[in-house]
């Protein structure tokens, strides 16, 4: 199974729809918006596929993290400023 930008996942008894997604070191990291109505809680996760099965996992090393954070603030950044204009 392959995930796709604007896939909805389903995990932690949620749904989330995938906004981004960032390659570092062979690794796949997430970003995910709930994709509920109601809540607004994002995520970012390490994706592991294996046999046709996704697995989300949280980011324990804190330089993986660090570098995903900072990838997607340069893919968003344009959307970010325009917040202060």
């Amino acid at each position: 199974m392959k995930i796709k930008v604007n896939d909805i996942v389903k995990f932690d008894n949620g749904s989330y729809q995938v906004l981004d997604l960032i390659k570092y070191k062979n690794n796949m990291y997430a970003f995910l918006i709930n994709n509920d109505e109601f809540i607004n809680d994002i995520s970012i996760v390490k994706v592991i596929e294996q046999d046709n099965y996704l697995d989300f996992l949280y980011i324990e090393d804190d330089k993986e993290f660090e570098y995903v954070l900072c990838k997607l603030y340069l893919n968003y950044k344009r959307d970010i400023l325009s917040y202060f204009d």
